[in-house]
């Protein structure tokens, strides 16, 4: 036995749902192909932000051991700097002590 004949309303009931059917794949065709799109678009948004960032991170990193360079040449002046000060104080105690034996030795000379 087979299956009666569909009558021609079930006929069209049939096709309109199919219809339906159909524009509803479409549509959620379309807004997947939008998604797809947007999510592409995104993407690129994605690799240029991490490019920048990582660009930024090699500046950042350069700056840095620039930095680490000049603070230890500014360590370095400043011992300089110390050590130049000791000297200079060394001379002024040494001429000090200069000019007292100078002075004992005019004086010790005056007497004679």
């Amino acid at each position: 036995m087979s299956a009666p004949a569909p009558t021609i309303s079930e006929a069209a009931a049939a096709r309109e749902s199919a219809d339906e059917a159909i524009s509803k794949v479409s549509e959620t065709q379309k807004r997947l192909d939008d998604l797809t799109e947007q999510l592409k678009s995104i993407s690129a948004q994605v690799g240029q932000v991490t490019r920048e960032r990582d660009a930024a991170q090699s500046k950042l990193e350069s700056t840095n051991a620039e930095l680490a360079k000049a603070k230890e040449a500014a360590e370095q002046a400043n011992t300089k700097a110390t050590e130049l000060e000791n000297a200079a104080n060394s001379s002024k105690e040494a001429e000090t002590e200069r000019s007292k034996l100078q002075a004992a030795l005019d004086q010790a000379r005056c007497r004679d």
